[in-house]
């Protein structure tokens, strides 16, 4: 018996045609006609394909992660597994806020897209969206996970590193696994939660109130009360190597603190983790009630202060998991 699976359109580049001003999601529904250009697809997987949205990924926001989120929710017993076709720029984002608010899938959701039209010559879509099928109708993959380039990524853990070239994506701790001639190959196992199945899409409008920052030798500390006063529950803070944060800097986070309003800490190196135990600035982040943000991206970071704001807690041994 075939995989019976969802595939779910958001847009993006892989549902992409030629405008009068560049690129722009296809106006006429394509879905049959992607999969008529595949036919291999049909034979081995029944699909079922649901156009949600059609935008470009840039204007992506917590109002879609719900549209999104609710197809995925209201899917999950109905079938073995769902792929999500969504642009490149914001996939990422997407994938940590369905790991946030989608835990312990029965089912592989899996994202993909492409930085290539689907039907543009050298695409590399159609290879990208067979891999994501492929992991799709493996239950191993029961989690939020996106495939690209034959890589397979937890959800949690991606960031876009490449603007134009086919290898976009990089994993900072590591990679769920690979796809190599059809098959999903599952590399680490111990990356994939299991329990109960939850849906909680709250983590979506408690998401508007976090704010990211990346520190620069310039940052302006005056730039964080202005944000507190329009509404800021929370700080992300892409902070220098294992963890430095200039002191004019965390002398307003501290006072942010005192106010209830936490701060996790992630670094912007693209490898590597927060270790605010090795230098005396760290430390003193640490002192002053700076959450550590260890390995996490900070697509991750903002939707784990998301569940923190969600939730009503303020413990620095959250996991995001």
């Amino acid at each position: 018996m075939k995989p019976k699976l969802l595939w779910l359109l958001t847009g993006g580049t892989f549902s992409c045609e030629q405008g009068e001003n560049g690129l722009e999601p296809a106006k006429a529904p394509h879905a049959e006609k992607i999969l008529g250009a595949m036919p291999h697809l049909r034979e081995k997987y029944d699909i079922t394909p649901k156009r949600i949205m059609n935008i470009d990924s840039t204007d992506m926001t917590p109002r879609e992660w719900g549209e999104i989120a609710k197809a995925v929710d209201g899917s999950a017993l109905c079938f073995d597994g769902i792929v999500i076709t969504h642009g490149t720029d914001t996939l990422a984002h997407t994938a940590a806020a369905l790991y946030a608010a989608v835990k312990n899938p029965p089912l592989p959701i899996v994202l993909t897209g492409s930085q290539k039209p689907f039907f543009e010559e050298s695409s590399d879509a159609p290879k990208n969206f067979a891999d994501a099928f492929a992991v799709a109708a493996d239950s191993r993959f029961r989690t939020v996970c996106a495939v690209f380039c034959g890589r397979i990524f937890s959800g949690v853990d991606m960031t876009k590193t490449d603007a134009e070239g086919f290898d976009a994506f990089y994993a900072k701790t590591a990679e769920l696994g690979f796809v190599k001639e059809d098959k999903a190959v599952l590399t680490f196992p111990g990356m994939i939660s299991r329990g109960e199945y939850s849906f909680n899409p709250g983590v979506f409008e408690a998401a508007k109130s976090v704010a990211l920052i990346k520190l620069h030798p310039a940052f302006n500390k005056a730039l964080i009360p202005i944000m507190i006063d329009t509404g800021v529950k929370a700080f992300v803070a892409e902070g220098y190597g294992v963890g430095g944060i200039p002191q004019a800097v965390l002398c307003e986070l501290e006072k942010a603190a005192v106010k209830g309003i936490f701060t996790i800490l992630v670094t912007q190196c693209q490898s590597g983790r927060v270790n605010m135990e090795i230098y005396t600035v760290g430390n003193r982040a640490r002192a002053a009630g700076i959450i550590s943000g260890g390995a996490l991206t900070a697509h991750a970071a903002v939707m784990t202060a998301a569940q923190m704001l969600a939730k009503g807690v303020q413990d620095s041994q959250i996991p995001f998991a």
